[in-house]
Parts: C-alpha cells; sequence; structure tokens
C-alpha cells in the first residue's frame, strides 16, 4: 500500500490501469483518486463478485466500481452489474495468448491429457480423480502447486495421474501442445479459465465446465461437462477418438475469438483517447 502511494506521488500518472485484487490495492487507487487528477481503469478479476473472501468488500467495491475510468469485465453478468452501479464496462473474457519463441513438443503416451490446476477450492479434483479411475489407459498430467492438496488426495491418487507441479513457462506451453486435449474445471459460475485460452492459442481441443462465459468463448474447441466424473471420461474418450476434427475447429475458434478481442481493444483505445484529449484541453 505505501509502496503504491510512493509510486503514484513520484510518476504522477494521469491514468492508472489496476487488476483489482486485491482490495487494499483498488482502495489506495481510489482514495489517491480522491484528492488528484488522476484516472483509473480497473482489471476485473471474477473473484471479486465470486470469492466469498472478497465479497464482503462489494459495498465499497461498488463505489470504486463506479468511479473508474472504465471496467474490464470478463462476463456479461458481471458488466450488467457494474453498468446498474453507474459504471462503465468492457468485457473481454478471453485474451489471446501469444508465443515470443517457437513451442516444441515433447515426448509422451499417445492418450495424454493436461490438467490445468491451482488446486483452489472452485476445482472439482476428487471428481477428475473418478475419471481417471474410468479412463485407466488415459494418461493425466496435472500442473500446479499439488503440494496444497489435503495429503488424503495425494496419497490415493490413480495410478495414471502424474503431479509435474510448476513448471518453467516454455515447458508448461510444450506440455499443453504435446497432449490430446487439456482438462479444465471450475465449480464457479462466471470465472473464466486462463488454461484454456492458453490451450486454444496452440488450437488445442478443450475439456471444460459448462457454464455460459465458457461456452462463448470456446465454442465447438471444447467440450462442455457438468463437473461429474462419468461426463469427463465420456469426454476424454470423445476427444482422443476425435483429436484432428477438435484440432482444427480450435483452429477456427482462436480466429474468431481474436476478431473480437481486437474489436474490443479498437473500442477500448478510442475511449481512452477521447479521455486523454480531454485531459489535454
Amino acid at each position: 500500500m505505501f509502496i503504491t502511494l510512493y509510486l503514484l506521488i513520484k510518476k504522477k500518472p494521469k491514468i492508472v490501469f489496476v487488476i483489482n485484487l486485491p482490495f487494499p490495492l483498488i482502495l489506495t487507487i481510489y482514495l489517491f483518486s480522491r484528492i488528484s487528477k488522476i484516472r483509473y481503469i480497473l482489471d476485473t478479476h471474477s473473484g471479486a463478485f465470486t470469492d466469498n473472501k472478497w465479497k464482503k468488500f462489494m459495498p465499497i467495491y461498488k463505489v470504486i466500481s463506479k468511479n473508474a475510468l472504465l471496467n474490464i469485465n470478463t462476463c456479461l453478468n458481471h458488466s450488467e452489474q457494474v453498468k446498474n452501479w453507474g459504471g462503465e464496462s468492457y468485457i473481454i473474457s478471453d485474451v489471446p495468448v501469444m508465443f515470443k519463441n517457437t513451442i516444441n513438443n515433447i515426448s509422451l503416451p499417445a492418450k495424454s491429457i493436461f490438467v490445468v490446476c491451482s488446486y483452489n477450492t472452485d476445482e472439482p479434483i476428487e471428481t477428475i480423480f473418478e475419471a481417471a479411475k474410468r479412463t485407466p489407459d488415459v494418461n493425466y498430467y496435472f500442473s500446479g502447486n499439488y503440494q496444497l492438496l489435503d495429503y488424503k488426495y495425494i496419497r490415493n491418487k490413480p495410478g495414471n495421474v502424474t503431479f509435474i507441479g510448476y513448471l518453467p513457462i516454455e515447458e508448461y506451453f510444450s506440455y499443453l501442445k504435446s497432449v490430446r486435449a487439456i482438462l479444465v474445471l471450475t465449480k464457479r459460475d462466471n470465472t473464466m479459465q486462463r488454461g484454456a485460452y492458453e490451450a486454444l492459442a496452440l488450437e488445442q481441443p478443450i475439456i471444460t465446465s459448462n457454464f455460459n462465459i465458457l461456452v462463448e468463448s470456446f465454442g465447438n474447441a471444447a467440450i462442455y461437462v457438468n463437473n461429474n466424473a462419468i461426463e469427463i471420461a465420456k469426454a476424454v474418450y470423445l476427444i482422443i477418438d476425435n483429436y484432428d476434427s477438435f484440432k482444427t475447429i480450435a483452429g477456427v475458434q482462436k480466429k474468431l475469438r481474436l476478431k473480437v478481442f481486437e474489436s474490443i481493444r479498437n473500442s477500448i483505445e478510442d475511449r481512452l483517447t477521447r479521455e486523454i484529449g480531454q485531459m489535454a484541453s
């Protein structure tokens, strides 16, 4: 908080682009904006609306959001909520991932699935384990800090599950590129899945949860499941058996989403150009 204040005073920005969590950060920006002429843009993580840890701050967040130059939200539900508060909102649900270097394949068994995990409470880990048991000939590679799991899960994991932990970024993308599908699930509605749009950037098939925000972003490039083991297992086999077709569809969806992103980006840039012009006049 104090470092943020120091930088605001030293740099004297006209516009600050800030992620909306943790809450003390945006509260600092908001209070400083009340005694200065800065404007701020909120890059909005859905957790501010859906995570019980942050929901208690909602009355204050409402004021901060309303007074932002603009809010960038991940879904229509949250965007409409901001507009009802009197704020300005643009929706960017998925962000194109650009690769600086060529992503190489690595040698993995033919039937392999990559499971993107942070081991937060919204992820149905136990259900994925059950799906793995139903597909014993498929290899599942789990990313992230698995030590966050209760030890009983680690001790009782199926034999075809491998915890690979955190990886260097290029190795992580090599895993994504080398499997048959990326599995990324949430139990929480209105929650974008970064692992899914990373998969789309590599034109890889996706298995994700059946929520509107995800269906709208990934279209036919994904199979949508209701977070139960039977559906997940069926989706795994369906993609493995039809991998080339799903990969082609993912390439088409990637181009569509890039056009959507560019259109919204242009609208935001036009809005900022107008604001900067008003500041200068």
